[in-house]
């Protein structure tokens, strides 16, 4: 199945843990949702399409199914409802491009890298009670480059020169 997602270039893609729900977002500044087991015409169905005043760089489902993570070119992680991509949270503490946005597996802590060359990770475990939310920690690489990617199995960052590995 081939179909056209969106009018701008599209930086982040991610398929969630059913297996038939997509993500898209782009610099068109809209992220969509997809269910692939229904088609209207030959297009899939869509879930939500929701526009933001930033180009988005990387989309994340959470492994619980409950939230869509979004690293922005404004600095900012946005934390969205998979079910109707209301915006619940929104986290600025980048000082540059956030391009990687990671879940854990437990779906309690959300993980970014930026073009800073930052690390941060996020409690959201009670998002109910945290209207501001900090990070619990930060990693700070001191090195030339761009950090791309977070495996959270390995926590492999991956730069566009260089790849090194924290455990």
């Amino acid at each position: 199945m081939v179909f056209k997602a969106h009018e701008e270039n599209i930086y982040g893609l991610v398929v969630a843990a059913d297996g038939y729900t997509i993500a898209t977002c782009s610099d068109d500044k809209t992220i969509k949702s997809w269910d692939l087991r229904y088609e209207s015409g030959s297009q899939p169905r869509l879930n939500f399409n929701k526009v933001f005043d930033v180009i988005l760089n990387d989309v994340a489902f959470s492994p619980d199914s409950r939230f869509i993570a979004l690293g922005c070119n404004d600095n900012s992680i946005c934390l969205l409802s998979r079910k109707t991509g209301q915006l619940l949270q929104q986290f600025s503490v980048h000082e540059d491009a956030v391009y990687c946005v990671r879940f854990s597996p437990d779906s309690e802590t959300l993980i970014s890298s930026a073009l800073d060359n930052s690390i941060f990770t996020w409690d959201i475990s009670d998002l109910q009670n945290v209207y501001s939310p900090q990070p619990i920690k930060q990693l700070k690489l001191h090195r030339v480059g761009s950090l791309h990617q977070i495996i959270l199995s390995e926590l492999i960052m991956y730069s566009r020169t260089t790849c090194c590995a924290v455990k």
